[in-house]
């Protein structure tokens, strides 16, 4: 995992998971975080996510999210949010018992002041864990939930155990705000096909991620990056944060674009095999959290592999890599332009030369989505098109630091 963590850092992943229940989408069997039988009560032991969390601030730093998955979000055939009936299904807990052994036990039922009780000793722990490394403790967030809402019930005994924490949401539609009510708040927001946004001629808007005020708001493409053609994946994260986003999902902004890219797998190796000897990987594999096409295999499974001494990187790994260190260069770019008073001190030249750049990138960006053949990306010019990029972000800083 340290090797894990090394690679996932060094392409800015942000967001670490914590399981709190057991077969949840991830296909964990047991819970990271188990819990002991103390004076007729069930006392949380945080000692594994401890470690976990250790390990991934090491190398990936404060991250931004640190999701408790507390709750499972249910799946059936023919489920879309919105579709049919809520249900929750039952908290499924890893006990230790008094042999050391691990026990599969059933906890209290959603609705319940006992569900508060069990809950929120965990909450405070981990908040204590986060503190440890300086983290706030709102960069606690409580997962999962998706298609299928939580009930009222279950949403108002993590709001009242967890003090008011954010939730993940990973869904094909896009929602601020859970429950009947609408005031249980969310802080991380993927959404499936496109993200709620729009890819469109700089002409007609243009769309800048880093504005994006509603959350943390990533994309889910359901692609299959594991399989997808590397030309074709090279652009893929500026597509997104250059779209633009539909009105009533950002209170009827347009120049919107989502944050990025998220719900994707790093390691979901084929390591289980079915009857016939045909691998397959370790998320969904539970049939009642299996997410149909929210799976995180229609997204990605992996972008390392396994080698001899732990992961290893990949040929998409460096994609991402290349595309999100272009991003940063644009973004600082962006953000000169939209400050009035440092696009006056660039100059009217460079400040045209500088958007048109920018808007024939997104141009190509956003030709290379709808390709039919996966290499018509190689002809758009990536190597020349980046060096370009790089050599206008060292000019506006020399410009900017010149004054």
């Amino acid at each position: 995992l340290d090797r894990t963590f090394k690679l996932l850092g060094e392409v800015g992943n942000d967001m670490l998971w914590i399981t709190a229940q057991r077969k949840t989408h991830f296909g964990n069997e047991h819970a990271m975080i188990r819990f002991k039988k103390q004076g007729g009560k069930l006392v949380p032991d945080l000692s594994i996510a401890e470690k976990y969390l250790d390990m991934a601030v090491k190398h990936m730093g404060k991250m931004r999210i640190v999701a408790l998955y507390a709750y499972r979000c249910p799946w059936g055939p023919g489920m879309h949010y919105g579709r049919h009936k809520s249900k929750d299904l039952p908290i499924l807990l890893t006990v230790i018992g008094p042999d050391g052994k691990l026990q599969e036990v059933e906890g209290p039922k959603w609705g319940t002041p006992e569900c508060v009780k069990l809950w929120k000793p965990m909450f405070d722990g981990m908040k204590k864990l986060l503190a440890k490394h300086g983290i706030p403790a709102k960069h606690l967030m409580v997962g999962a939930t998706g298609d299928i809402p939580v009930t009222d019930p279950a949403l108002d005994n993590i709001r009242e155990a967890s003090g008011g924490l954010l939730w993940v949401f990973e869904s094909h539609v896009s929602r601020s705000m859970l429950g009947s009510k609408k005031d249980h708040p969310v802080g991380y927001i993927t959404r499936a096909w496109g993200g709620d946004g729009a890819h469109q001629d700089p002409d007609f808007g243009r769309g800048f991620g880093w504005k994006n005020t509603t959350g943390l708001w990533r994309t889910v493409t359901r692609e299959g990056f594991h399989n997808h053609a590397l030309p074709a994946l090279r652009w893929r994260l500026e597509a997104m944060v250059t779209n633009v986003m539909h009105p009533p999902q950002v209170g009827g902004n347009k120049d919107y674009g989502t944050h990025g890219i998220g719900r994707l797998g790093a390691d979901f190796w084929d390591v289980l095999a079915d009857k016939r000897g045909r691998k397959f990987e370790l998320c969904g594999r539970y049939p009642e959290t299996a997410w149909g096409q929210l799976k995180v295999s229609y997204c990605g499974k992996h972008f390392l592999r396994p080698g001899r001494d732990g992961a290893i990187g990949t040929a998409p790994l460096e994609m991402l890599r290349e595309n999100a260190q272009e991003i940063e260069a644009r973004i600082f770019v962006e953000k000169a332009l939209a400050d009035p008073r440092r696009k006056a001190g660039l100059g009217g030249e460079l400040a045209a030369r500088a958007q048109k750049l920018l808007d024939d990138r997104t141009r190509v960006v956003h030709s290379s989505l709808r390709t039919v053949d996966a290499r018509g990306p190689l002809t758009l010019g990536i190597q020349e098109r980046s060096e370009e990029l790089y050599a206008l972000a060292a000019e506006v800083a020399a410009k900017l630091n010149s004054r």
